[in-house]
């Protein structure tokens, strides 16, 4: 492999390949990866079997998974939770006011749904995800990061060019509007980085070149509805490449 200078990862050319463990999201790193020729191992727990235990109701990463987790570890572990409750439109429609940003926009004719009542939704959503961060922090001997998981889509509608959309959803379905989903991203995103404080778990923002002034993702770097594309996942590349220098 040839390594250029221009490459964030030339000077961990002779090391082993920095890991990047998650879920869907992790995907977007794996392609700007392999695209750059970077050396990033992804685990997607989606994709790869036997990698979690349980031990008197504790999860553990398996044995050969823990033996992996090199530090420093990047996490997009748990990055959906949001898009569980408020991605499709729901058949009764709602909204929420966030405290610290009581004037954002609110969707027209939506029920009022309590904060603490989402709130308490999400974080319950999301303990089995809190519960592998904690696992591989346990096995970890140096620094975890958290990233933040992609930012919303501005707009509302489905994208023409996703011929998965029906198949997943089924026909009929639409997004829910796009400020019901970028503050449900929101109050995941603070609990998660609440859970990491915690765990001595660094939280690491969205990039900031990859948000428009509302904080919306900017076109050209959404995927399908529920993700970014691998121009995101490059940008995440060099969140990865300035945190892992030696």
């Amino acid at each position: 492999m040839v390594w250029h200078l221009k490459n964030p990862f030339a000077r961990a050319a002779a090391r082993e390949p920095i890991v990047c463990i998650g879920h869907s999201h992790s995907e977007v790193v794996k392609a700007a990866a392999e695209a750059a020729g970077a050396a990033v191992e992804v685990y997607n727990f989606w994709g790869v079997k036997d990698a979690l235990v349980t031990e008197d109701g504790v999860v553990r990463l398996a044995p050969w998974l823990a033996a992996r987790m090199r530090a420093p570890v990047f996490s997009l572990v748990g990055g959906a939770v949001h898009h569980d409750i408020g991605m499709l439109e729901h058949p009764r429609p709602y909204d929420l006011v966030l405290p610290e940003r009581p004037g954002l926009p609110f969707a027209e004719g939506a029920e009022m749904v309590p904060y603490g009542a989402v709130r308490a939704n999400i974080l319950e959503r999301l303990q089995p995800y809190f519960a592998i961060m904690d696992a591989v922090r346990d096995v970890v001997r140096g620094p975890v990061f958290q990233l933040q998981s992609p930012p919303i889509y501005a707009q509302d509608a489905v994208p023409d060019d996703d011929p998965g959309w029906n198949s997943y959803h089924g026909p009929g379905r639409r997004m829910s509007p796009a400020w019901l989903r970028w503050k449900l991203w929101w109050v995941q995103s603070e609990l998660i980085a609440g859970h990491c404080r915690k765990r001595g778990i660094e939280f690491v923002p969205a990039p900031a070149e990859a948000l428009d002034a509302e904080g919306f993702l900017r076109p050209g770097l959404q995927g399908t509805p529920g993700h970014a594309n691998a121009a995101y996942g490059a940008m995440l590349l060099k969140q990865l490449a300035s945190r892992a220098k030696p």
